[in-house]
């Protein structure tokens, strides 16, 4: 923390060296880039939010300044939220864009994969994964409407 220089926790997810990280711009999600040839993306807002319930409480019951401060023995946990493993080799670089809404990884691979975070992106992987009720369900039509909408704003891939 940056008052007392402790240790707030460790994040393990890589199976070899982490060679980069890069916070999103709001600070709820952190990225690390590893030489096992992925990305691991990191929800840290709980850490955050137990952080900041702490400080209001101590500072109510105890008079502290707030502060980042780690009880001792407490272990904070953040949660892993997806693993991005389309590169084939060490990824040595992440960076968000400005608005938050892309990720970049740059690989000794001789690649740089923009992933989507934007919520056209995020409701198309959600309009996939729901693909078999969409075709065998009973979807209504506005279901099928944002689907069919959300997966054609996004760009084609190229092979």
């Amino acid at each position: 923390d940056s008052v007392s220089g402790k240790e707030l926790e460790t994040l393990a997810g890589h199976s070899s060296l982490v060679t980069s990280v890069g916070f999103s711009p709001d600070g709820k999600i952190l990225a690390s880039a590893g030489a096992d040839h992925t990305v691991q993306l990191w929800d840290i807002t709980d850490q955050q939010q137990r952080r900041r319930t702490r400080e209001r409480r101590d500072r109510r019951l105890y008079g502290r300044k707030p502060g980042l401060q780690k009880a001792s023995g407490e272990k904070l946990h953040s949660r892993k939220l997806q693993t991005l493993d389309d590169h084939t080799d060490r990824v040595t670089s992440v960076g968000f864009s400005p608005d938050g809404s892309v990720l970049a990884s740059a690989s000794d691979d001789g690649t740089v994969i923009l992933w989507d975070f934007s919520l056209d992106g995020l409701m198309a992987k959600a309009c996939s994964s729901q693909q078999r009720y969409l075709l065998h369900g009973n979807p209504t039509d506005d279901q099928l409407k944002v689907c069919e909408d959300a997966v054609a704003s996004q760009p084609q891939k190229n092979s």
